[in-house]
């Protein structure tokens, strides 16, 4: 029995080895505990990074529980780059899908400075029908940013009289 497949009546319940049921289980109680106390013991974001990416396994070893908690210490840690790094390379299709971590990863995104990426995502979940608040919010951010970033380019090229060689390398960059 996998553990994501709980009984969901008492006459599968019944047919179930509940030997078997209480193993998984307390393998399933144990390995949180012991994720609890690694978690714990990456005290600052060097840590924590090393902890998360720095093994061979690559990111499925975690489970999807483990890996929200994850993005969520990122974001405790102020890291939007390794919570798009989490994201992007997990190939955890669940995690993927959980809303919060979609829109932790799209707050993310604006953080950086990726606000055309951030918007196309939030036009994909907006016509898929996943919208919410968070999501229409973070696109008004993302298509906020953007302006902002024109509006930038435009002050400086006008500051160096229309040569865009001499715009920073940055503004370009916001800018494209």
């Amino acid at each position: 029995m996998d553990l994501r497949q709980w009984p969901k009546s008492f006459d599968e319940l019944q047919d179930l080895d509940l030997q078997e049921v209480y193993e998984q289980g307390r393998q399933a109680l144990l390995r949180d505990y012991a994720f609890r106390i690694r978690l714990d013991e990456a005290d600052d974001l060097e840590s924590l990074t090393s902890l998360v990416f720095d093994n061979d396994a690559g990111l499925d070893r975690w489970t999807t529980a483990e890996l929200l908690e994850i993005s969520n210490r990122f974001r405790l840690n102020s890291a939007p780059d390794c919570e798009i790094r989490l994201y992007e390379e997990s190939e955890d299709a669940d995690f993927r899908a959980i809303p919060r971590a979609r829109e932790f990863y799209l707050l993310a995104l604006n953080k950086v400075g990726r606000s055309a990426e951030a918007i196309a995502k939030c036009g994909r979940i907006v016509a898929e029908g996943g919208a919410n608040g968070l999501v229409w919010g973070i696109l008004g951010d993302a298509c906020s940013n953007r302006v902002l970033a024109a509006e930038r380019f435009a002050r400086e090229l006008e500051h160096v009289a229309g040569d865009s060689a001499r715009v920073t390398r940055q503004t370009r960059e916001e800018f494209a």
